[in-house]
């Protein structure tokens, strides 16, 4: 899924699928509070901003 495609905000399955994670490894981190990415919770429902996914895996990306 390229970055235009994406939802401005993504629900944890999304962001698992983009970033190769397995859902149980993000809701592991989430209730250790050691979740990558800030969050938020709608109606009890995680969802994470399109602007914080592209930018953490910006800062990600090796330069040399």
């Amino acid at each position: 899924m390229s970055p235009s495609e994406l939802p401005e905000l993504l629900t944890l399955s999304q962001v698992c699928d983009v970033l190769k994670l397995k859902k149980q490894t993000c809701y592991n981190q989430l209730a250790k509070r050691h979740f990558i990415l800030p969050y938020l919770k709608i109606n009890g429902r995680i969802r994470v901003k399109k602007s914080d996914l592209l930018a953490y895996i910006d800062a990600l990306e090796v330069r040399g």
